[in-house]
C-alpha cells in the first residue's frame, strides 16, 4: 500500500484518518498473526527496527525520502524474486512495513 502526498492531500483529513487507522489496523493485523502463528520470531536474520529520533524539517523529508527509496527498492526485489519463482525457485510470505510519522510530544516511556 503506498499513498503518496499528491494523493493524500486531496483528502479530508477525517479521510486521512481513516485511512491511517485501516493501515495501522493491518499492519498489527499482520505481525499479530505472524507471532501467534510463531513465524515471526522463526528466523534470527529476521529485521524489527523502531526509531524515535528528534528532527528538524530537512531531517524530516530526509528520513522519509529514505522510506521512499526503501519502498521502491523493496519493490524491485519483489520483481526480481517473481522472476526466480518463475525459474522454480521456492518462496515463503514475508511482510515488510515502514512507517514515518509524527509522534507524541509527550509518550508514555519518557
Amino acid at each position: 500500500m503506498l499513498l503518496d502526498n499528491p494523493d493524500w492531500e486531496r483528502l479530508s483529513k477525517s479521510h486521512r484518518v481513516a485511512v491511517s487507522v485501516n493501515a495501522m489496523n493491518e499492519v498489527s493485523r499482520r505481525a499479530a498473526d505472524a507471532m501467534e502463528a510463531g513465524t515471526f520470531d522463526r528466523r534470527t536474520d529476521r529485521t524489527l527496527i523502531t526509531l524515535k529520533l528528534d528532527v528538524d524539517e530537512q531531517a524530516w523529508l530526509d528520513v522519509n525520502a529514505a522510506l521512499r527509496v526503501a519502498y521502491e527498492r523493496i519493490e524491485d526485489i519483489k520483481v526480481e524474486a517473481a522472476q526466480r519463482t518463475a525459474d522454480g525457485v521456492d518462496t515463503f510470505r514475508m511482510t515488510a512495513s515502514l512507517l514515518g510519522y509524527p509522534s507524541p510530544t509527550v509518550e508514555a516511556d519518557d
